[in-house]
């Protein structure tokens, strides 16, 4: 087993939800973090049906796909650079869907400083939280 994150219960997200990933998931390409998979140099998908996306190359792990209707999923990221992607984003997915049932969880924690760099990386993008 390996570091992993879960997720319950994903709804349709809303536009609002999609602007704020876009923005993320946008600028985590472009750096160079993610792919829409780990040997596919193509970007990530955001929509409101469904967030895909994975590391790139060696720093890549498990895909991350967050699709409506889903009742329960996951994410490998052995802690991998794009991790901090995959927090980011269930984070902003928590904040606009939490009323709709979603919740995640981590084999890290916030007060073991697992999601630092997701928190950094969303202050840096000013994307409220």
């Amino acid at each position: 087993m390996g570091y992993t994150h879960y997720w319950r219960n994903v709804p349709k997200l809303s536009a609002a939800c999609v602007a704020e990933l876009k923005e993320l998931l946008g600028h985590a390409f472009t750096s160079g973090l993610i792919w829409r998979e780990c040997e596919d140099s193509l970007p990530p998908i955001v929509s409101p049906k469904l967030v895909r996306f994975n590391g790139v190359g060696h720093d890549s792990y498990e895909t991350f796909l967050l699709s409506e209707g889903s009742a329960f999923a996951f994410c490998k990221t052995g802690h991998r650079p794009y991790d901090k992607v995959v927090v980011a984003s269930l984070k902003v997915v928590e904040k606009h869907h939490a009323k709709d049932g979603f919740t995640w969880s981590s084999d890290g924690s916030e007060a073991g400083g697992d999601f630092k760099e997701a928190d950094e990386l969303l202050y840096s993008l000013r994307i409220p939280m």
